[in-house]
C-alpha cells in the first residue's frame, strides 16, 4: 500500500472565473503540482530523467469552492498495469470532500520500478 500525501491551500483570485468559484482546470494543475512536489523532487536529486506522461485526467465537483476558502488536497496513488498509474487528488473543504481529481500517467520504465524509486511506502 502506498503513503498517502496531504498538502493544504487556500484559493487564490487566478484560481477563480469570473464568478468567484474555482473553474475546472485548476484542481489537476494543484494535484500535478503536489504530485511534482512528493515524488519528482527524488528524481532530480538522482539526476535520472524518466518519461512520465498524462494519458487521462478528469475533475468532478461535489460543492464550489471560493476566493480565499482553504482547503486541504490528500494525495494518493494506484498502480493501474505495468507501466501506469492513477493519481487521485481528494480536495477537502471543512471537512467534507469537494473536488475530486483523478490522471492515469503512463512511465516509460516499469510502474511499480516508478513508484517504488520514488513513492512512499505506507
Amino acid at each position: 500500500m502506498w503513503k498517502k500525501h496531504r498538502h493544504e491551500g487556500a484559493i487564490y483570485i487566478r484560481d477563480t472565473d469570473v464568478s468567484g468559484r474555482v473553474f475546472c482546470p485548476r484542481p489537476i494543475e494543484w494535484v500535478i503540482e503536489a504530485f511534482e512536489k512528493v515524488c519528482l523532487e527524488q528524481a532530480k536529486e538522482d539526476k535520472d530523467s524518466r518519461d512520465l506522461v498524462v494519458v487521462k485526467a478528469g475533475v468532478h465537483f461535489y460543492s464550489p469552492l471560493s476566493w480565499l476558502d482553504p482547503y486541504i488536497l490528500e494525495l494518493s496513488i494506484i498502480r493501474v498495469s505495468n507501466r501506469s498509474f492513477d493519481l487521485k487528488g481528494e480536495i477537502f473543504h471543512e471537512g467534507k470532500v469537494t473536488v475530486q481529481v483523478e490522471i492515469t500517467f503512463v512511465v516509460s520504465i516499469s510502474s511499480a520500478d516508478y513508484l517504488n524509486r520514488y513513492w512512499q511506502k505506507a
